[in-house]
């Protein structure tokens, strides 16, 4: 949200057993029902823009680690949705969050929240990013579906159905969002199937 300007005293100069301030966000709960990820991070300088690159940098830092950790345990929910997992099916796991991981530049990562404290002879910056993963959501179901184990193991997954009606979801979304601007009708979408797709000679 806004830009905040606190002229409060730094954290890292505060006298011992006295409270330091930060922004009531700041330790808010990051796990959300809304299906995003968030992180939050705080850095210092003497330079009040440089403070906030290197928050910045930090918050990105530790949301594609949450973004690995995400992927991963999104598909160990899939398969012990059905049964127990194996030690082939984590192989598959590991080795396919690291593919999506790859795949998935993060663009799109959003700052909502950023404030600025004003310390003696420079400032402390706090951010909170926020990652709306349906690029990822659409690398993960393409590489399931190119991967036999997992795509035997999770076709038997309530919430492994409900990530593809939401992926599909989000294309017809676009579709009709060019429809509207275009005003063409003959756009199609076409939906994920466990078919392999036709190879052109």
């Amino acid at each position: 949200t806004g830009f905040e300007l606190d002229t409060k005293s730094d954290p890292e100069v505060a006298e011992s057993g006295v409270e330091v301030s930060y922004p009531e966000w700041y330790n808010a709960e990051l796990e959300s029902e809304d299906g995003n990820l968030y992180a939050v991070a705080t850095e210092y300088s003497k330079d009040m823009q440089f403070a906030l690159d290197k928050a910045t940098l930090s918050a990105k830092r530790d949301l594609a680690s949450n973004f690995s950790s995400h992927v991963s345990s999104m598909m160990k929910d899939y398969a012990t949705e059905i049964g127990d997992l194996d030690a082939a099916v984590i192989r598959e796991i590991d080795r396919t969050t690291k593919l999506v991981v790859a795949q998935v530049n993060m663009i799109g990562v959003q700052r909502t929240h950023m404030s600025m404290i004003y310390a003696k002879d420079g400032y402390r910056a706090y951010v909170k990013l926020r990652y709306v993963p349906d690029q990822a959501n659409r690398v993960l179901l393409q590489e399931v579906w190119q991967n036999e184990k997992l795509k035997a193991k999770f076709q038997g997954s309530k919430r492994f159905k409900e990530l593809e009606d939401s992926v599909q979801n989000i294309k017809q979304n676009e579709i009709n969002e060019i429809q509207a601007i275009t005003g063409s009708p003959d756009v199609e979408v076409i939906p994920y199937t466990s078919e392999p797709p036709v190879q052109v000679q």
